[in-house]
């Protein structure tokens, strides 16, 4: 078999670059998706009752273990990241921690 010509690209390369694309994308979408959940989660466990007062149950973080089972290390931090900020913002917990500022 002789060698490729110049300029010409191998079908297993172009291949292999569409396959990482895809397995990126796919790790984008469940990243997401497991970090949207996790906000509901966490909304939804904001307005039930507590019995103590600090003292949530955390059913949210099962969707950060998840994406540490299923893709890794760094997408469940993302997911964490994602969820306690968007929760953060949502919440108006914001306000308060930016009015407790000192003024210099």
């Amino acid at each position: 078999m002789s060698a490729p010509q110049a300029g010409y690209q191998d079908y297993r390369g172009i291949r292999s670059r569409w396959g990482d694309l895809v397995m990126k994308l796919k790790n984008m979408i469940i990243t997401g998706s497991l970090a949207a959940f996790a906000l509901v989660f966490n909304m939804f466990e904001g307005s039930l009752p507590m019995p103590l007062p600090g003292i949530k149950l955390g059913a949210a973080n099962v969707f950060s273990l998840l994406a540490l089972v299923l893709l890794g290390v760094k997408e469940a931090f993302a997911v964490t990241l994602i969820r306690v900020f968007l929760a953060w913002v949502m919440t108006g917990n914001f306000l308060l921690s930016f009015a407790a500022w000192p003024e210099a």
